[in-house]
């Protein structure tokens, strides 16, 4: 009985489900219409042949050749009944032995993803829906041992990542009862990168059961971006803006001057290009910049590849520097460079 009961259960979750259980519904209303059907020829093939049976004796009769049980109690003498015994016997055969197990099958499959996270889950990431962005994301929250869910609608794409071993619930993203079995009101964040509108839709229906959590949705354009702000989203994010800017940083402009990308408090984390520069050329542990602007070269980016900065790195025209220091440090560097472009 548990089995039956989490297999319903788990047919009943979302669209995809309600379609199989129709699907399911269909398939036994064709297969009492057959069982019918054979029961009422059972009697017009006997009286054929000169024989009355009861209607009780032609439904256990057709029951027992569709199961392929066949206890040979009752049988036809005419060519046209064994033809008809034939008839009913491969009818049963594919919707009892092939059709029926295929759709168990299917729900079985379907009641191995789970629906809802424990009544005592707490400080977890949920991540609505699975792309570029949020499998980045992802393996980053793997990497620092932060819990996380996948939220997916779909069965068989939830089925697909659960099988990758991604932590995957099956549930629709617009409505709020999906988010209070994600335990969402303790959540420390909520992720969506699908598009605007859908965005906008679940963090309307977020803040019906999680008024406190932060949310964080992607925008293409600031109209978008102002509704989610109107429905209750703490941060939106313009990728394409993101990725222009980003772009830009690596356009030899500006004799190297440095784009600040990030900040901690008073520490600042910028990125400048080497181009025109003294520090083209050089090793960083020949170069003034130490001397010259106290700054910490963190890393470097040469050619799309990132590498950890170290005493023997080489610098050249194309590398782009990450920096790290205070506003002060940054302006340093500024007339430092300023001036030996000018030189």
């Amino acid at each position: 009985m548990p089995f039956f009961q989490d297999l319903f259960g788990a047919l009943l979750r979302n669209y995809t489900s309600r379609r199989n259980v129709v699907l399911l519904f269909r398939f036994f209303i064709v297969l009492i219409s057959f069982v019918g059907l054979f029961s009422v020829l059972f009697h017009v093939m006997m009286a054929y042949e000169g024989r009355s049976y009861s209607w009780s004796t032609g439904l256990y009769w057709t029951l027992t050749v569709m199961t392929t049980l066949g206890f040979g109690d009752i049988t036809f003498n005419s060519d046209l009944g064994h033809l008809f015994t034939i008839g009913v016997l491969c009818s049963g055969l594919l919707l009892l032995v092939v059709f029926m197990p295929l759709l168990f099958m299917q729900g079985q499959t379907v009641a191995r993803v789970p629906v809802e996270l424990p009544k005592d889950a707490r400080g977890h990431v949920i991540v609505c829906l699975y792309d570029a962005v949020t499998a980045t994301l992802i393996t980053r929250l793997v990497q620092y041992h932060q819990p996380y869910v996948l939220l997916i609608p779909d069965v068989d794409e939830a089925l697909r990542l659960y099988d990758l071993g991604l932590k995957v619930v099956v549930g629709e993203l617009d409505q709020a009862e999906t988010f209070e079995r994600l335990q969402a009101a303790h959540a420390a964040l909520v992720v969506m990168t699908a598009t605007d509108a859908t965005n906008t839709n679940v963090v309307f229906t977020l803040r019906e059961v999680a008024a406190g959590v932060p949310v964080i949705a992607t925008a293409t354009h600031p109209m978008a971006g102002q509704m989610l702000a109107l429905a209750g989203c703490s941060h939106v994010l313009y990728l394409g803006r993101m990725l222009g800017a980003a772009l830009a940083r690596r356009i030899n402009s500006g004799g190297g001057m440095p784009h600040v990308i990030g900040r901690f408090e008073q520490l600042l984390i910028a990125e400048a290009s080497a181009a025109h520069t003294p520090l083209a050329g050089t090793a960083l542990k020949d170069n003034r910049l130490r001397e010259c602007a106290d700054l910490s070269v963190i890393g470097v980016w040469e050619r799309g590849h990132f590498a950890i900065a170290g005493p023997e790195i080489l610098i050249s025209p194309e590398t782009v520097l990450v920096l790290a220091g205070t506003p002060e440090q940054l302006r340093a560097y500024n007339a430092w460079v300023g001036a030996a472009d000018h030189r």
